[in-house]
C-alpha cells in the first residue's frame, strides 16, 4: 500500500537498466510489499525512525501556520495549534498498538484494513496518494518561489517573475526525474537531516529578523474580515501540519526490536520536535506581519537587501526540491496498487506502470506548481482529503474496528478513538466547503 514513502530508512537503490536486468519473465512483482524490508533485517532505530518522521511533518505545512494565525488569532490559533498536535500524536499511537498486535514483520495500513476491513483499503491508498503528491507539488511550489526570486536579486538578465519561476519549477522537475524513475532509493536519512536543517534556519531567520517595534497589529480574538468560513479553510493547515502517520508504519516494519514502548517514543519525540519548532515559526513572523502574513511565510522576508535571506531562501528551495522523490514513491505505490488491485504483475508490466505512473505525477506536479502560486490552497485542499483521512479518520476508524472484532473491553481510548472518528468525518465536507468558498 502506498506507505513505501521511503522517507524512512536506508535501503537500496537499484537502476533502471540493472533492475530490469535481474527480472526474470516468470517472476512476479509484489506491487504492495516493500522490496527489501522482508530481506534484510531490520536495521532501523529510535533516532533513524524519528528523523524520517520529523522531517515527513516539519516541512512545507510549518511555512503556512503563521498565516492560520493570522485568520485566526491568537487565542483560536494555539487551540487548534494544540488539538491538532495532540490528536495527532494519539492516532500515531493507535496505529503503534495496531502494529504491535500483527504477527508478523510486515505491516501497512494494507494489511491493516485487510485485517478489519477489506474495502477500506481502497480508500486508504486514494488519501495517502492525494496527500503524498499535494506534498510533492507543495514542495515544488516552495522551490519555485525561492530560487527563482534568488536568481532574481543574483542576476540583472533575469526573465520576469512569472516565467523565472515557471523555468525553475520545470528544471527543478527535470534534475529530480530520473531519481523518481528508479524503483526505490537509498541512504534518505541525509535528505531527512537537509531539510530539517533548511526548516531550522528558516526559524532561527524569523527570530532574528523580527522587527518588535514594527507596529503590526495582531489579534487575540478573530480578526474583523473573519468570517465562518474563512476559518474553517485554515484548519486543513494545522491538521496537514502533524500529519506523518503514512510512515509510522514502515517504521515499525523496520524497526529493529521493536517494541510499543520504542514506538511511542518515536511518535512523541516526532510530534515534540516538530512543536518546538512550529510554535517560533508561528509567533515571530505573526508578530512581524500580523494580518498580512503570507501563506509562505518565507516570502514576506527582504530578499533583495539580505544575504542571510537569500542563503535561507537557496537552502530551503534546495532542500525541498530533493525531498520530492520521497513524496513520488508513495504516490506511485498507492496508484499501482489501486490501478492493479494489489495483484502481482510481471517485472515488464511493473516497469510499464512505473514509467507511465512516474511521468503523469510529474507532468501533474509542473502543471499545479506553475498555475497555482499560493501555499495556502494547496494545504488546505490536502489537508482535508489526504491528511484528515490519514492522520484521523483511518487510524481511529482501524482501532475501532479491531478491538471490536477481538472483543476487548471498550475503555476510554476506544470511546475518545470513536469521537475523534466520527467528528473528523463530519469535518471533511464542512472544512472542503470552506476552502472553495474562500476561493469564490
Amino acid at each position: 500500500m502506498g506507505v513505501d514513502t521511503s522517507a524512512v530508512l536506508p535501503s537500496r537503490t537499484v537502476s533502471l537498466s540493472a533492475e530490469e536486468d535481474r527480472m526474470t519473465t516468470n517472476e512476479l512483482v509484489s506491487v504492495e510489499k516493500s522490496s527489501y524490508r522482508l530481506v534484510n533485517a531490520p536495521s532501523g532505530t529510535v533516532f533513524t525512525c524519528w528523523t524520517a518522521l520529523s522531517k515527513t511533518m516539519i516541512g512545507t505545512g510549518m511555512l503556512a501556520l503563521a498565516y492560520g494565525f493570522s485568520k485566526c488569532g491568537w487565542v483560536l490559533g494555539f487551540v487548534l495549534l494544540i488539538l491538532s498536535g495532540v490528536g495527532a500524536c494519539f492516532t500515531l499511537h493507535l496505529l503503534n498498538i495496531l502494529a504491535m498486535r500483527s504477527s508478523t514483520r510486515h505491516v501497512s495500513f494494507f494489511t491493516i484494513a485487510e485485517a478489519c476491513a477489506p474495502w477500506s483499503r481502497w480508500i486508504v491508498d486514494v488519501a495517502i496518494a492525494v496527500k503524498c503528491i499535494g506534498v510533492g507539488i507543495s514542495y515544488i511550489q516552495v522551490s519555485g518561489d525561492t530560487i527563482s526570486h534568488v536568481i532574481g536579486v543574483w542576476s540583472n538578465h533575469a526573465p520576469d517573475d512569472t516565467l523565472r519561476r515557471a523555468m525553475v519549477v520545470l528544471a527543478v522537475l527535470v534534475l529530480a526525474a530520473p531519481v523518481c524513475f528508479a524503483r526505490s532509493i537509498s541512504k534518505t536519512v541525509i535528505v531527512n537531516v537537509l531539510g530539517l536543517l533548511a526548516i531550522t534556519y528558516v526559524v532561527v531567520l524569523a527570530v532574528a529578523l523580527t522587527d518588535y517595534n514594527s507596529g503590526v497589529v495582531t489579534r487575540w480574538d478573530l480578526p474583523p474580515t473573519a468570517s465562518f468560513s474563512s476559518v474553517l479553510s485554515v484548519v486543513p493547515t494545522f491538521i496537514f501540519a502533524f500529519t506523518c502517520h503514512q510512515n509510522i508504519l514502515l517504521c515499525a516494519e523496520d524497526m529493529k526490536d521493536r517494541s510499543q514502548r520504542k514506538l511511542d517514543v518515536v511518535a512523541f519525540a516526532s510530534e515534540a520536535a516538530a512543536l518546538v519548532l512550529f510554535i517560533p515559526a508561528i509567533i515571530f513572523p505573526y508578530l512581524d506581519f500580523g494580518e498580512n502574513t503570507r501563506s509562505n511565510v518565507v516570502l514576506d522576508y527582504d530578499v533583495e537587501h539580505n544575504i542571510a535571506v537569500q542563503v535561507g531562501y537557496l537552502f530551503l528551495g534546495i532542500a525541498e526540491a530533493a525531498a520530492y522523490p520521497l513524496q513520488l514513491f508513495p504516490a506511485r505505490k498507492s496508484l499501482l496498487v489501486l490501478l492493479t488491485r494489489a495483484q502481482p504483475v510481471s517485472p515488464k508490466a511493473e516497469f510499464r506502470f512505473r514509467i507511465v505512473l512516474t511521468t503523469s505525477i510529474l507532468i501533474l506536479t509542473a502543471g499545479i506548481a506553475v498555475s497555482v502560486r499560493s501555499l495556502g490552497v494547496t494545504l488546505s485542499f490536502v489537508g482535508i482529503i489526504g491528511s484528515n483521512t490519514i492522520c484521523f479518520i483511518m487510524p481511529t476508524f482501524f482501532y475501532c474496528v479491531t478491538m471490536h472484532k477481538a472483543d476487548v473491553k471498550k475503555g476510554p481510548k476506544w470511546v475518545l478513538s470513536a469521537v475523534v472518528f466520527l467528528m473528523t468525518v463530519a469535518l471533511l465536507p464542512i472544512c472542503l466547503s470552506a476552502v472553495v468558498i474562500s476561493l469564490l
